[in-house]
């Protein structure tokens, strides 16, 4: 027992400790916190998502300059529309290459589907309104203005996708 009144002898401190607590109980509740493998597979997912990531967000500026810059689409509808490719490119990528989710049982890929779909649409809102700000209210320049906002949109996907959206296979 330690003595009381004293300070409890810890080489971890009080809010780092709380922290990596709090950390693996999220990743717990949403079924995403595995011990033996947490490690081993962190640098190549995060490799293979900068590498879906980066394809992605080309597919998205290039789209989005082509319709706006090239065919004379307004700045949003163009920013939707490639949005639009961009999803349907990350959902195929991540689900199997990046997350390792090789489950395509209809209820499990139609669940994948709903929540990719809505975290998506939280960036998509962020994204949008970030261009009509930055755009409309700011007048900076238009694909600066993508490049940044693609940069914050690609940290949230990659949070909330880790968060619980895709499983991995346990085989």
């Amino acid at each position: 027992a330690y003595p009381k009144g004293e300070k409890t002898p810890t080489k971890i401190s009080f809010f780092r400790g709380n922290a990596e607590l709090m950390s693996i109980l999220l990743k717990n509740l949403f079924g995403a916190y595995n011990p033996a493998s947490q490690k081993a597979g962190t640098l190549r997912r995060l490799f293979l998502y900068a590498v879906f990531g980066a394809a992605g967000t080309a597919l998205n500026v290039e789209l989005f300059l082509l319709l706006a810059e090239k065919c004379g689409v307004h700045y949003l509808l163009a920013n939707l529309i490639a949005w639009i490719f961009s999803v349907a490119f990350a959902f195929a990528t991540n689900k199997s290459w990046v997350f390792g989710s090789s489950s395509w049982t209809l209820p499990t890929v139609a669940k994948e589907i709903a929540q990719f779909t809505l975290a998506r649409i939280a960036t998509c809102a962020f994204d949008m309104g970030y261009m009509a700000l930055a755009v409309s209210v700011f007048g900076w320049n238009k694909a600066i203005s993508k490049i940044i906002a693609n940069a914050v949109v690609i940290a949230a996907n990659y949070a909330l996708s880790r968060l619980g959206i895709f499983k991995p296979s346990k085989y």
